[in-house]
Formats: C-alpha cells, sequence, structure tokens
C-alpha cells in the first residue's frame, strides 16, 4: 500500500486529492492546522507557514510512515 502526504487536505483541492487517493487504495496522511473530513485520514496537525516547527512536523511523520530517521 503507498502512503501518500497531503498538504492542506482539511479543504478544497487538498481534501479532493485526499478523497482519490483513499479511493485508490493509497494510505493518506493530511498535513495542515485542522483535521481533515475525508474518509479515513490520518492527520498531522501543523502549521507549514511557521518554520520554527517544520522539523518536528517532519520528525512526526517520519514516525507514522515508519521512515528512518
Amino acid at each position: 500500500m503507498d502512503t501518500v502526504v497531503v498538504t492542506g487536505a482539511s479543504a478544497g483541492i487538498g481534501a479532493a486529492i485526499a478523497a482519490r487517493f483513499l479511493k485508490d487504495g493509497a494510505r493518506v496522511i493530511n498535513v495542515s492546522r485542522r483535521p481533515s473530513p475525508v474518509g479515513d485520514v490520518s492527520n498531522v496537525q501543523a502549521d507549514l507557514t511557521r518554520l520554527d516547527t517544520l522539523d518536528a512536523t517532519v520528525s512526526e511523520l517520519r514516525e507514522r510512515i515508519g521512515a528512518p530517521g
């Protein structure tokens, strides 16, 4: 199963992209300030405009995906 990270899947185009990947069988992780209303999406709450939080966000994504740190 592929894992896809979508930024901004809480609304609009990002939510549509997340829904499509879910439909195609992917595991979807949303990174945004608000949770995604789309199906079975895993949410990482983060404000990607805040550079001081990016390292923590990337670390959390790696942990959820199972990627080496």
